[in-house]
């Protein structure tokens, strides 16, 4: 039989112990870290989403030589319609990967439109921003900012405010409240 060497037994209850807390401190400095920057790049894609939404319909109006109206439903749905040379408003269904037989878009969790100062173009009482099909914008009476505001406190940008000029063009800057 040989002797059993004292240094190759393992570990001790207290070295464990150590680790343990060591792990645990480091998840207190980490977690709400990673958490922010989650948060933080949710209205981040939210934002982005959004404006490429805008893109697409101002893009749509170009191609199909028709207006394409983008209407603030509520504080987190926003809706497509469509209005060919010479028709009426209707419903732009499956549109920018609505659901089948819908025209309407929700804003990701923890994002929500804050203000905006787009005006009314259709007289529903609901803000719009109207594509001419010559790529150009009918803001209503009112300007052409909309802003998204993230639920979440202590991120490092959370709000957006995205602005559409007369012209089509888009711009997007973001802030901390």
């Amino acid at each position: 039989m040989r002797p059993r060497n004292n240094a190759s037994r393992g570990y001790s209850l207290v070295e464990i112990l150590v680790v343990v807390a060591i792990i645990g401190i480091m998840s207190l400095v980490t977690v709400p870290a990673f958490l922010n920057f989650q948060r933080s790049n949710a209205i981040k894609a939210a934002t982005r989403t959004f404006m490429t939404d805008i893109r697409n319909c101002r893009q749509r109006a170009i191609s199909r030589n028709s207006q394409v109206r983008i209407e603030l439903d509520s504080a987190t749905v926003y809706k497509f319609y469509e209005k060919p040379n010479a028709g009426t408003w209707g419903a732009l269904n499956n549109f920018s990967a609505t659901g089948p037989g819908q025209n309407l878009k929700t804003l990701d969790k923890g994002t929500t439109f804050s203000a905006n100062t787009l005006g009314d173009t259709d007289g529903n009482s609901k803000n719009d921003l109207v594509f001419l099909p010559d790529g150009t914008v009918n803001l209503g009476n009112g300007g052409g900012t909309i802003t998204l505001l993230s639920s979440w406190k202590n991120i490092s940008q959370d709000q957006f405010l995205v602005s559409v000029s007369t012209t089509g063009k888009l711009s997007m800057t973001g802030s901390h409240s």
